[in-house]
């Protein structure tokens, strides 16, 4: 954390929130922090996050973004496992058995889904991003 963020944690902990990625909340000096580890994760993968996250950015400027690491990145690649770090906002987490808490993630997965996102750069030449590609567009009813 000190390396990558200039953070000095006081205190961890996991968040069992369901989540497929593994998330510690971190109580440092300069506030809580969700640390976010994804094991398994290839360069292209993270290059792709990084571009997404910043492009998202504009269409949603309120947004609880990830933090940038010391090499200016929004995304930490280490060991082949992706790490992000962004603020925490205490609240609650999704409740599947909510109708409400449901209804709102149609409703924001709805707009993101919406969103015209322009090829990327980056990995618009990469076999994933390529087969996803034409797996989505053959799930398009």
């Amino acid at each position: 954390m000190k390396y990558f963020y200039n953070i000095e944690p006081i205190s961890i902990s996991l968040l069992n929130n369901g989540s497929s990625n593994i998330n510690f909340l971190i109580g440092s000096k300069q506030g809580f922090f969700v640390l976010k580890y994804m094991p398994f994760a290839d360069s292209a993968f993270c290059e792709y996050q990084e571009w997404l996250s910043k492009y998202l950015q504009d269409y949603f400027p309120n947004f609880i973004f990830n933090k940038v690491n010391k090499s200016g990145k929004l995304v930490t690649l280490l060991e082949n496992s992706m790490w992000k770090l962004r603020i925490y906002k205490e609240g609650r987490f999704y409740d599947m058995k909510n109708v409400n808490d449901t209804l709102l993630v149609a409703e924001q997965l709805s707009i993101l889904h919406g969103l015209e996102i322009p090829e990327n750069i980056i990995s618009s030449k990469k076999p994933l991003q390529d087969a996803i590609k034409k797996i989505s567009q053959k799930l398009i009813i």
